[in-house]
Formats: C-alpha cells, structure tokens, sequence
C-alpha cells in the first residue's frame, strides 16, 4: 500500500543535557509539610535537551526526614554544653 505526503518523522535518542536550577527554599521549624509543598517548592522547571531544545517539565517532590518536634536535648560539640528544651 502506497502512502502519499506524509511528513517524515525523525527520531533521536535526545539525553538531558542540562538542568534549570530551582531556588533553596529554607523554612521555620513547625512549618506543615502541606505548606512546605504548597509555598516554598517549585512546581516546574526548564530543561535543555541534547538537540539544544528546551522544555517545560513538572517537579514532584517527596519530604524525607521532616522534623516535626524539636529534640529534647541539643549536645553542643564545643565547649561540652547540653541545651535541654
């Protein structure tokens, strides 16, 4: 079967070759962890693919180690000092 006047498609194998980077966010402690997702982190950024084109992309975020109350006691390594909350 024939085909006329179809636009030929070229594929590459296109790598990520660089990455825009997102701001450091920094939170007071006892900041929700909704709030963190909400206010403080991007939602997207720009990557530049191997070809030099550059896309919009979403970011995902996962929390690990949220401290969410503060420790009982804080050692401080110098002078030998023990901070009790």
């Amino acid at each position: 079967m024939a085909v006329s006047n179809l636009a030929k498609m070229i594929v590459t194998n296109a790598t990520i070759a660089s990455i825009n980077p997102v701001e450091d966010v920094e939170v007071e402690f006892g900041t929700s962890e909704a709030a963190i997702y909400y206010w403080y982190l991007a939602y997207e950024t720009t990557i530049v693919d191997s070809s030099g084109r550059e896309h919009t992309v979403d970011l995902n975020w996962t929390i690990d180690g949220l401290m969410k109350t503060l420790p009982e006691y804080i050692w401080l390594p110098e002078p030998s000092h023990c901070l009790k909350q």
